[in-house]
This record gives C-alpha cells, sequence and structure tokens, in this order.
C-alpha cells in the first residue's frame, strides 16, 4: 500500500536561512510604521507634519527588503525541479514577478501622484492574491518521486 504525502519545496540552506530571515525583518518593519501611526497622541496629526514624514519615509527599507527576498526567493525556486514542492508549478514564478514588481512598477507608482501609488499598491496586492491562490494548489507529491540532490 503506497501512502502519499504534501511535502512543501526544499530550498538550499545557503539562500534558505538569509532569505527567510530578510523577509521576517522585511514584514517586521512594514509594522513599525503603522504602528507609529496609530500612536493615540498622532492619530490626528497633520499630513505634512514631521510624524506623517518619518511614518512614510519608515515604509520604504521594509518592502525594499520584501522585493529582494522575493526575487531571490523565486530566482531560487525557478532553479530547482518543479517536483520538489506541493503547490501550483508556475508558483515561483509568481513569488518571482511579486519581487520584480517591487522594483519597476511600485517603486516608481508610490513616488509619483497618490492615485498611481495606490494603483501601483493595489496591483501588487492582486499579485499577492495569484500567489495566495497559488499556495492553495496543493498537489499530492510521493516522496519516491522527488529527486534530492
Amino acid at each position: 500500500m503506497s501512502t502519499t504525502t504534501l511535502t512543501p519545496g526544499s530550498t538550499t540552506g545557503a539562500v534558505r536561512g538569509p532569505g527567510v530571515w530578510c523577509l521576517a525583518a522585511g514584514i517586521i518593519g512594514g509594522v513599525q510604521p503603522a504602528l507609529l501611526l496609530a500612536w493615540p497622541d498622532q492619530v490626528y496629526a497633520a499630513a505634512d507634519s514631521n510624524h506623517a514624514a518619518l511614518v512614510q519615509n519608515l515604509y520604504g527599507p521594509p518592502v525594499l527588503l520584501i522585493g529582494i527576498s522575493l526575487v531571490v526567493a523565486g530566482t531560487t525556486q525557478l532553479r530547482q525541479d518543479a517536483s520538489a514542492f506541493a503547490g501550483a508549478r508556475w508558483l515561483p514564478a509568481a513569488i518571482l514577478a511579486l519581487g520584480i514588481y517591487v522594483f519597476f512598477p511600485l517603486t516608481p507608482a508610490i513616488t509619483g501622484s497618490f492615485t498611481a501609488g495606490r494603483l501601483g499598491i493595489g496591483g501588487w496586492m492582486l499579485l499577492f492574491a495569484v500567489f495566495g491562490y497559488g499556495l492553495t494548489q496543493l498537489e499530492e507529491v510521493r516522496p519516491s518521486d522527488v529527486r534530492r540532490p
């Protein structure tokens, strides 16, 4: 009797460790400006105040860190055998697209007008929705089918 299991992707340890920590640091860093914005004394601060400028500038580095991490993760996954991970076959390309999107459409959009920035962020969120859909497409992978390096 053969059993099948769902196996997550395996990346090389040299990239996975720093990549995961870099992505986690970016996500945690992105929470900090939101916490500063929610500080009770500053909730009603003017949009042109020093506090508002600080919050706006603190969003940049974490987003760039997330973009770099996603480019590294997507490139690493594309270079591996597609049968080594569960999920949609196109998931590594979606991860890479999320990372590249940060540097080309998103960054110029948020430095432009208010409307362009919101449209850029909305496009990035749509890509995250595609990524989430890919995560839900788990495929059964037999341990004997997975080629290990």
